[in-house]
């Protein structure tokens, strides 16, 4: 990562008057999902479990808090539900995958409480940076409501980025194909009582350099040789 790109990213948790980002403030969470969900007023079968990116928490927090106003208590926590063919409710799995090399909320929800990692190269460079450790807001939401939280390694985010090219004819970006590592690669499995509902996979950003894309796809071809 460049320093320009560096600062821009450290840059990017701070608003323009220079307070904390919305996602550090838990009124401006809870109105920014209302308001995206009163948007996007699709009526669908919920799903059974969404899988996004974890990084500062923002967006997997929200994605699993929106599963209806209702809330019901699985293991002592909050959790989303959806409603399988009978109609009866049952748990929304909310996971939220990491890199290896970007992984400071994850390490922050097993310690219990915001912490700081040295900063490593990764192909998954929109996840990288700290989440402050005044976090109040963003990890406890990601503590609460994230169920499983599988880890991917820069070879599986390669995979999952090339996958999304030759497959899905799709560029995206290693921070936003995180989710779809994770499935590729095995990392996170279904479990056996999980929801009837479809497996959603956030595929989320498309800003990778033209150099290092097609450094991964030749990289696959070498693979297939």
């Amino acid at each position: 990562m460049s320093v320009a790109e560096n600062l821009a990213f450290r840059m990017f948790d701070a608003g323009k008057d220079g307070k904390a980002a919305f996602w550090k403030d838990g009124k401006a969470i809870a109105k920014n999902a209302i308001d995206l969900i009163k948007t996007f007023n699709v009526k669908t079968t919920s799903p059974a479990a969404p899988i996004a990116a974890l990084s500062g928490g923002g967006l997997l927090a929200g994605i699993a808090g929106a599963f209806g106003e209702e809330r019901t208590a699985v293991d002592g926590r909050s959790k989303g539900h959806s409603r399988n063919e009978a109609g009866l409710q049952s748990p929304v799995r909310t996971v939220g995958c990491s890199a290896a090399n970007a992984a400071v909320m994850l390490a922050s929800v097993q310690q219990g409480q915001p912490v700081e990692l040295p900063e490593q190269d990764t192909l998954a460079n929109a996840l990288a940076g700290g989440i402050g450790l005044q976090n109040r807001f963003s990890f406890d939401l990601v503590r609460d409501l994230v169920d499983d939280y599988p880890v991917v390694d820069e070879a599986a985010i390669a995979d999952a980025m090339r996958y999304t090219v030759e497959r899905l004819h799709l560029v995206v970006e290693g921070g936003g194909a995180v989710g779809l590592a994770a499935i590729l690669r095995g990392a996170w499995l279904p479990p056996s009582d999980l929801g009837s509902g479809p497996i959603v996979i956030v595929l989320s950003g498309g800003n990778v350099a033209t150099d290092t894309l097609l450094e991964i796809l030749r990289e696959g071809g070498r693979q297939d040789h």
